[in-house]
């Protein structure tokens, strides 16, 4: 139930296990009350377990409904038990919160030489903004007393949007290799009011030359895409040297954490900041994660990393699907309905 808007729907998960790995089920969705979905069909990956929720939209205004409901393998004499499900539909809030200033940080781009060390000279300022409910406006980013990015932004609830700003930095007349830059953002509606702000202080420090003794830092980045919902198989990073090298590990969402896949279909390395990769090379799950590291960095250092989900409607690319009779039988795993 969303509460913002008033909208109601009952979610239920399929989940499938087959006697052999790429075989297509087909089945739907049965309600006590004699309702049918329309067929569905869902293709096991190479551990022959599949699961893919569904989302079907229900009457709101301030009602609370129940029933049953239970899944039906076409073709087979295979049904799952029935599963009990109250929603209750809540009336719409006639008040939304306006976007929220989540996220102000800053990953250095240049270094420029200083008193024998290599300094910050150019840093690419990020900030995120939350939505939360349709909205509209401006987003400011300032660094060091100046205004350095001002872009408009459309945004819908639970949306996170990105904006990005470069800052030059002064080393003449420092003594020090250190100094503090103030980061600010400010985000306005559409009639120009201020509705949320952040500020940050953030310490530049200078390090040794490679001739120095000392080796080349990892460059500083931050993940801009992919994030949260996608559409598309884009993968850009923020800050960092344009011709810097970086390992991509991609990982799906399992039970108890992250499982690492391996194909050769997925880039493994990347030189800049942007590169793109197939969507249907991710198989098995919608939830990922994507862990981009310095190539010359050791273990897990300085890498980072960035959740991010499927397209809701995706059909697996893995394997030939085969009908259930081809395939042997299909399972209906018990206890995951809702």
């Amino acid at each position: 139930n969303d509460s913002n808007t008033g909208a109601c729907s009952v979610s239920l998960v399929a989940t499938l296990k087959t006697e052999a790995p790429h075989t297509q089920a087909r089945f739907y969705f049965e309600s006590q009350g004699g309702q049918k979905s329309d067929l569905k069909k869902l293709t096991t990956p190479g551990n022959a377990f599949v699961q893919k929720r569904y989302d079907y939209p229900l009457p709101g205004g301030g009602t609370t409904k129940t029933g049953k409901i239970r899944m039906v393998i076409e073709g087979d004499s295979v049904k799952s038990d029935w599963e009990d499900y109250e929603v209750r539909c809540e009336l719409p809030l006639q008040t939304l919160l306006p976007p929220k200033a989540a996220v102000l940080t800053m990953a250095v781009e240049e270094e420029v030489s200083h008193k024998g060390k290599l300094c910050p000279a150019v840093v690419t300022v990020i900030g995120r903004v939350d939505g939360r409910g349709k909205a509209s406006g401006e987003v400011m980013l300032g660094a060091a007393g100046n205004q350095i990015a001002e872009k408009p932004f459309s945004i819908e609830d639970d949306e996170k949007q990105l904006f990005v700003g470069k800052h030059q930095i002064s080393w003449q007349g420092k003594p020090a290799t250190q100094q503090n830059l103030p980061l600010t953002m400010m985000v306005r509606n559409a009639a120009g009011d201020t509705v949320d702000a952040l500020q940050k202080m953030r310490s530049l420090k200078c390090r040794r030359s490679a001739g120095a003794g000392d080796g080349a830092a990892a460059p500083q980045f931050a993940i801009r895409a992919p994030r949260g919902r996608i559409n598309s198989g884009d993968i850009q990073l923020a800050g960092g040297k344009r011709d810097a090298d970086y390992v991509l590990r991609f990982y799906r969402k399992v039970a108890g954490g992250y499982q690492r896949l391996r194909s050769t279909k997925l880039p493994t390395k990347m030189t800049g900041s942007k590169i793109t990769f197939e969507l249907r090379a991710l198989t098995g799950g919608n939830s990922w994660r994507l862990q981009v590291c310095p190539a010359a960095s050791k273990g897990t250092q300085g890498c980072k990393t960035s959740d991010f989900q499927l397209p809701s409607q995706r059909t697996s690319g893995q394997g030939k699907p085969r009908a259930n009779a081809v395939g042997g039988k299909v399972f209906i795993m018990p206890g995951t309905g809702n």
